[in-house]
């Protein structure tokens, strides 16, 4: 059996504190998965089913918001964006829908804390309805 969809929600922990404006290692890291590893993935998925792959990848809103703190965040999953833009070019097959997600609940944003966060299911079923349409 091959590949025929991706979905790419491979991160790092997001929220740390940091102590400048830019932690250039934070950003390393962000980049690492955000565009090196999810390149290799995708190259890798490509090669096993040439045919054809459909990749989802999660940009943010905070691409657009830039909260306190989320600097490299932001610029990571903006350079993710412009990466998403050229893979279909230059890899053959390959066809990548992103979209900017809003906070939802997730491993990394649930707490004994009651914050706001989207409906997870509402935002991400006309997602997965969309891949599977072949947008």
């Amino acid at each position: 059996m091959v590949p025929t969809h991706l979905y790419y929600f491979a991160t790092p922990m997001i929220v740390r504190r940091k102590s400048g404006l830019l932690d250039q290692e934070r950003f390393s890291e962000l980049t690492h998965f955000y565009l090196a590893a999810f390149v290799e993935v995708v190259q890798a998925c490509g090669r096993l089913n040439p045919k054809g792959l459909r990749v989802f990848y999660p940009s943010s809103n905070y691409v657009d918001m830039r909260p306190a703190n989320m600097t490299e965040y932001a610029m990571a999953k903006a350079a993710g964006e412009v990466l998403c833009a050229d893979l279909s070019r230059f890899i053959p097959g390959v066809r990548v829908l992103t979209r900017r997600l809003p906070q939802m609940l997730t491993d990394q944003t649930s707490s004994v804390l009651k914050l706001q966060s989207s409906d997870s299911i509402g935002i991400m079923l006309p997602i997965v309805r969309e891949m599977h349409a072949g947008f």
